[in-house]
């Protein structure tokens, strides 16, 4: 995510500091998750987990220099269908493939702070969502808001802690930034959360192994297709 860091010696102070206090929240955020939840169901994780790996460098490009990764569509999914410590384990595994490839050049702290924000973004999300949940009677209009709700969440943390990171590296503006590079996605970021509820809706009516072999690979290409409709040639 933050092609332009290579030598963590030569990095501000202040990224640095950062770039610790995201792993330690990141790490918190994993051992905070991992030891009061279990996987539910194997195959359920596993499909989503080699999605998440398989797809995770495939990116489409929004407004300017903006771009999103399909990564975000199953991620959120993880956040309606699947427990925290599932959800954290498959972005972590997905966003770690995201910054090795395609250079396959690892750089150990951008690829620490790559970690340690999503785990820290993801652990929000779930937490707005299961929140937000919890304040309902359940029905597909309370999940809705609360789909909107964690989207937002993830929107958020996911672009900000990186404009946060490139400016403190950069010495820009961490306003400037957002709004020239991050901001304009925010659509695609909505887009996912609704088809993440499609997709979880469908997943109630109909067998587990039937939506992710047949139908799950029709909303992936309807996720495709709604992202390029907010892309914009400017």
């Amino acid at each position: 995510m933050i092609q332009q860091i290579f030598k963590f010696s030569v990095l501000p102070l202040k990224a640095r500091v950062a770039i610790a206090m995201f792993a330690i929240c990141g790490a918190s955020a994993l051992v905070w998750a991992a030891p009061s939840q279990s996987i539910s169901s194997p195959v359920r994780f596993l499909f989503l987990l080699a999605l998440a790996v398989g797809t995770a460098h495939k990116k489409f490009h929004l407004y300017r220099n903006s771009s999103i990764s399909f990564l975000t569509s199953v991620t959120l999914l993880s956040v309606l269908i699947a427990s925290t410590a599932e959800t954290l384990l498959i972005a972590v595994c997905g966003v770690a493939v995201q910054t090795y490839f395609p250079s396959r050049r690892l750089v150990p702290h951008r690829m620490i702070f790559n970690l340690g924000m999503i785990s820290v973004t993801v652990a929000a999300s779930c937490w707005i969502y299961a929140f937000c949940m919890s304040l309902s009677q359940g029905g597909t209009p309370n999940q809705l808001i609360a789909v909107i709700a964690a989207s937002s969440v993830y929107f958020l943390g996911n672009t900000v802690f990186v404009s946060l990171m490139i400016a403190l590296t950069k010495n820009q503006s961490v306003w400037r930034l957002w709004l020239d590079h991050f901001a304009p996605s925010a659509p695609s970021f909505m887009i996912a959360g609704l088809l993440s509820l499609l997709v979880s809706q469908t997943m109630m009516r109909l067998p587990e192994t039937v939506v992710l072999v047949l139908i799950l690979p029709v909303v992936i290409g309807s996720y495709y297709y709604s992202v390029r409709l907010v892309r914009s040639p400017g």
